[in-house]
């Protein structure tokens, strides 16, 4: 017993000594990092800012010519890190992390001046550095216009370390945080519909989810009116304001994948017959069509936007399963517009508006 005792309180002991150690290199390393970031020589931390623009001037612009109705501005602002902090929790004092995909990271962080949270996308290494450069363009053009959540500007990240992030490239993108201010935490349309499953089903609750599409699709249709395509439509690229019950706004994120229709640089993805099942399986929220070669365009949104009323079962539940259908449909030109959808919801809202005003008269007797 005493043998067995003794092996454990070493194990423990080297345990804790091994995250003491592991904590003190990454608040070193951090420290160290940000005190280089505000007492470094100016004049290198300029050179550095030069040296990305020039780089981020030199990338074409490609598609984005194509379109007169939206201005894209060729180099987004640069921002000082010092006018940032990363927000950190837990244990050893980690950056706060709000979601991860295949390209970057996204931590959450506070603007030093006004004090208001941000979300700062920190791309991975992996990422072709024209691809990030084409994304923060694309957020800076749509900045504007209640689509996506409002841009700030790039951030040089080239003197900072993620801890046991193995790599991500120099620049940042800094954008208006969208999500639970107290909890933190960002509101997903996956996340949203996961936590109402336990809701009870009333009219209230159906005019707060109708009202939410309703949302949904007039952003789609206004990106459309702008002659683009969003082209990565799906429940965790769908972001919210606040909880369901609260009626919140919507923004599209993670943009990357936003080409001009009707545009030759618009995406293309041909897949040989005999895969095409499982890639339809892998990527359901995708128009068949995609996967034979034809180009995205809005209609691949809308086979999307109806993917995403079968898939939160919002179909039968808002009375709408005819205008689901149809945005199902296999044939492109046979899917409404956007802006068809937007009628179509809206003529729903006001029906469940109404039934809910009725609901509260009788509630009164």
């Amino acid at each position: 017993m005493s043998v067995a005792f003794s092996v454990k309180t070493s194990d423990s002991i080297r345990t804790k000594s091994r995250r003491e150690r592991r904590k003190n290199y990454e608040d070193k390393s951090l420290h160290s990092s940000e005190q280089r970031i505000r007492d470094g020589d100016k004049e290198v931390n300029a050179k550095t800012n030069e040296d990305l623009v020039s780089q981020i001037q030199s990338i074409p612009i490609k598609d984005e010519r194509d379109s007169r109705s939206l201005v894209v501005e060729d180099v987004p602002k640069f921002l000082p890190l010092t006018c940032l902090d990363f927000l950190r929790r837990g244990f050893f004092s980690t950056r706060l992390l709000l979601g991860e995909g295949r390209f970057g990271k996204v931590f959450l962080g506070k603007e030093n001046t006004s004090g208001s949270l941000v979300a700062i996308k920190v791309f991975k290494k992996a990422t072709e550095f024209e691809c990030a450069v084409r994304e923060t363009r694309i957020l800076a053009a749509l900045s504007e216009t209640g689509i996506v959540p409002k841009f700030f500007g790039l951030v040089d990240l080239s003197n900072v370390r993620f801890g046991w992030m193995r790599g991500h490239l120099n620049v940042g993108a800094v954008v208006q945080f969208v999500g639970d201010t107290m909890k933190q935490r960002t509101i997903t349309l996956y996340s949203a519909i996961t936590a109402s499953r336990r809701q009870p089903v009333n009219v209230r609750n159906m005019l707060h989810w109708a009202r939410l599409m309703q949302k949904l699709a007039v952003k789609l249709a206004k990106l459309h009116k702008l002659g683009l395509c969003f082209n990565d439509l799906h429940l965790k690229n769908i972001v919210l304001t606040g909880a369901i019950q609260q009626d919140p706004d919507v923004y599209l994120v993670d943009v990357g994948k936003v080409s001009f229709s009707n545009s030759q640089h618009a995406y293309r993805h041909y897949v040989i017959p005999r895969l095409r099942q499982l890639y339809k399986r892998r990527f359901p929220q995708h128009g068949p069509e995609i996967w034979e070669g034809q180009k995205f365009s809005t209609k691949s949104d809308v086979y999307s936007f109806g993917f995403i009323l079968k898939c939160a079962k919002l179909g039968k539940l808002l009375g709408v399963t005819n205008l689901m259908e149809g945005c199902l449909a296999a044939v492109p030109r046979e899917r409404p517009t956007m802006g068809e959808v937007v009628e179509k919801l809206n003529q729903r809202v006001r029906a469940l508006e109404m039934m809910e005003r009725i609901e509260r008269f009788e509630s009164q007797f």
